[in-house]
């Protein structure tokens, strides 16, 4: 299976390569349809088109109509949706800077020498990190939180973990930003994606569990957030 994939992958780069050329293109005339061959032009580089959080981060880099971001992430993605690489690409053509947290070395490994000047990687607990940041009285446009893999059969230490992310970054994010939060999925979602959780997670009733589901509970009782986006991901804007 390994193989194949490696060999999937290697078949979609020169495509994905050619579409991020049409992005630097396009970009100046049509944002959304720039940003849309970014997200896709990513996903095919990195072998996986269908990824499902395709179409959240069409919105949200959407959402902000082409101009430079400051960019903070929990999770330095080296595989999967990349996402460390996507951010790293959007800027280099929007211009901005990325932040990337993760306490394993693998994946500042994996990518090093793959990004550009505007992305920085560190190593090490993420809501220190975003605390720092905090302290630093930093602003920032977009922040995706992806730290902490998720066991839905027990997925209450990684929704307390994006929890704590959560608390810091609702102070973090400028006015009009957005927090971006992976695995969180509505149970269509997780339908789709095959996840499959017992009654006693899901309390014996769909509902929402994984990385966000805190954060939605405290969004709920707070009218300067609101839900952007839901599917497997969520997006939150910070409206006031």
């Amino acid at each position: 299976m390994n193989v194949i994939k490696q060999i999937v992958k290697t078949l979609l780069k020169p495509f994905g390569y050619g579409l991020l050329v049409m992005v630097r293109i396009c970009g100046p005339l049509n944002v959304h349809f720039s940003t849309r061959i970014l997200v896709s032009a990513h996903l095919l580089r990195s072998g996986n088109p269908g990824h499902p959080n395709k179409e959240a981060f069409e919105n949200v880099l959407n959402n902000f109509g082409g101009v430079p971001l400051n960019i903070v992430e929990t999770g330095t993605s080296a595989w999967g949706a990349d996402s460390t690489r996507l951010w790293d690409e959007y800027v280099k053509n929007s211009g901005g800077r990325v932040r990337s947290v993760d306490l394993r070395p693998d994946p500042s490994i994996q990518l090093s020498g793959k990004l550009s000047k505007n992305t920085e990687l560190s190593i090490g607990d993420s809501v220190k990190f975003l605390q720092s940041l905090y302290d630093n009285k930093e602003s920032v446009d977009l922040i995706y939180l992806d730290s902490y893999d998720v066991d839905w059969e027990n997925p209450e230490p990684a929704e307390l973990h994006g929890e704590a992310e959560f608390k810091i970054a609702m102070e973090l994010v400028r006015v009009g930003g957005i927090i971006l939060i992976d695995d969180t999925p509505t149970p269509g979602a997780a339908s789709r994606v095959g996840i499959r959780m017992s009654d006693a997670v899901l309390g014996g009733a769909p509902s929402i569990r994984g990385k966000g589901a805190k954060a939605l509970q405290l969004v709920e009782a707070n009218p300067n957030f609101s839900i952007l986006y839901h599917d497997y991901a969520v997006a939150i804007r910070r409206n006031h």
